[in-house]
């Protein structure tokens, strides 16, 4: 089975079955380096992805888009 494969089944399991695609991402003995870069990533991407969804919106409270005005500052705080 490839890698892209392998994803796409972990990731349809995720959506179906949460707790079975933990156990399986467990039992694959990623090092824990890899599983904090992984997860450093997954944190900026989804901060740049809200920052690129909201775009110029103007009616966002101003909490929100001080947030939402960097990726950076999103996936920090």
């Amino acid at each position: 089975m490839t890698l892209g494969a392998r994803l796409v089944d972990l990731a349809r399991l995720t959506l179906q079955d949460p707790p079975q695609a933990a156990r399986v991402l467990l039992a694959e003995g990623v090092p824990l380096k890899a599983r904090s870069a992984a997860l450093l990533l997954v944190a900026i991407l989804s901060a740049l992805m809200a920052s690129l969804q909201v775009g110029g919106r103007e009616s966002l409270d101003p909490f929100s888009a001080l947030m939402l005005a960097s990726p950076i500052r999103a996936a920090v705080f």
